[in-house]
């Protein structure tokens, strides 16, 4: 087997990426020290061990192995994956593709049951950092913001806030019932503003409580940082009625202070589902910062009837194939160690026996 070369013709560097984890390891090593509190111990603890894990998966991917056992006796080297997709363009491709296919099949099978005004749409909300904000708090806030925005514009606010923006961003129709409401009670009486305001905000309240197809709508959202500049912004898909982008820069300017959105039909709503999540080339210690901003973060979130796996999930039909014993065809093999690049080029096929991976030093078995 040949080595995966550590540079590919992208620019991507491999060692390089490595190297500048490991490095960010030894400072955040160094700095652990100097916290006092048990939780901030214990914390950076356990970003320690994943940047580890991420130096030791990366530099590995592709080149390791892992073996895997037949009953019938058979065995079998599979090409070992990180699965660190924001380091790795490899797994970072196999996870586009993923989240693709098992998103554009929810996407079909609600479309098929939804009004024909629900179609694939595609929005991004840029945000502008604060000053002195870390990328680690505009990721958090971005994401916080792009998930608030989405249920205000299709309205399915979920707490008392968020009415509070939905009031604002429907001032003009709140305005135009408290016209129309009547200045007189029934008796005669005249009644005051404030009192036709309450009025008619209840109404308005009503009217958006009783449109039941608000709640049928669904999208899937994350959060990126830009090639220039490293600056946040989210991508969504969602299944949803139009929304006019005047609106939509209304409310993501409410909730974050930017207003610069987009909004268009997403034609191709397949490959719309992997660009939240596709590989950006970027220097070894951006990417770095990338992986340590995003760390325990979810980066990619479905809600509404996006939500729900689709009958070709829960079928398991994204599910990753089983490995085929090339002695008797049959798909049931058990991964019961691995075996390092270095280990197979000088002539070791499996690990020793009791063993669960073999190194250089090992002895052949």
């Amino acid at each position: 087997m040949e080595e995966q070369d550590q540079k590919d013709p992208n620019g991507y560097d491999r060692a390089a990426v490595v190297s500048s984890l490991r490095r960010e390891w030894c400072r955040r090593r160094l700095d652990r020290f100097a916290r006092g509190a048990p939780a901030e111990l214990e914390a950076a603890g356990k970003l320690l061990e994943e940047i580890s894990d991420a130096a030791a998966g990366l530099e590995g991917c592709g080149r390791d192995l892992i073996y895997y056992e037949c009953v019938c006796g058979g065995s079998k080297l599979v090409p070992r994956s990180c699965g660190y997709a924001s380091l790795c363009p490899q797994c970072a491709r196999r996870e586009a593709a993923r989240v693709s296919a098992v998103y554009h099949s929810r996407l079909l099978e609600r479309q098929g049951s939804l009004p024909a005004w629900f179609k694939p749409r595609s929005l991004t909300l840029t945000l502008r950092p604060n000053e002195g904000e870390t990328l680690r708090a505009v990721v958090l806030r971005c994401r916080s913001a792009a998930k608030t925005t989405l249920r205000l514009v299709y309205g399915i606010p979920s707490s008392g806030a968020e009415w509070s923006l939905m009031r604002q961003l429907h001032a003009r129709q709140i305005e135009k019932l408290v016209e129309l409401t009547a200045e007189e009670t029934p008796g005669g009486r005249a009644r005051s503003l404030r009192a036709r305001r309450r009025e008619a905000i209840a109404k308005w309240r009503s009217m958006l409580v009783a449109e039941r197809t608000r709640r049928r709508a669904g999208w899937v959202v994350a959060v990126e940082l830009g090639e220039r500049g490293m600056k946040a912004h989210a991508h969504a898909v969602a299944l949803a009625p139009y929304v006019d982008q005047k609106i939509l820069a209304r409310a993501w300017e409410l909730v974050s202070g930017s207003y610069v959105v987009w909004i268009t039909n997403a034609r191709n709503a397949k490959e719309a589902l992997k660009y939240p999540v596709k590989f950006t080339g970027r220097s070894a210690s951006e990417l770095v910062s990338v992986f340590l901003a995003f760390h325990g973060i979810r980066r990619l979130e479905a809600f509404g009837c996006l939500r729900t796996p689709s009958a070709s999930e829960r079928a398991g039909a994204f599910d990753p194939p089983p490995v085929e014993c090339p002695e008797c065809h049959e798909s049931g093999m058990v991964a019961t160690g691995w075996v390092p690049l270095v280990a197979y080029e000088s002539g070791i096929r499996a690990p020793p026996m009791g063993c669960s991976f073999v190194h250089a030093a090992c002895p052949s078995s």
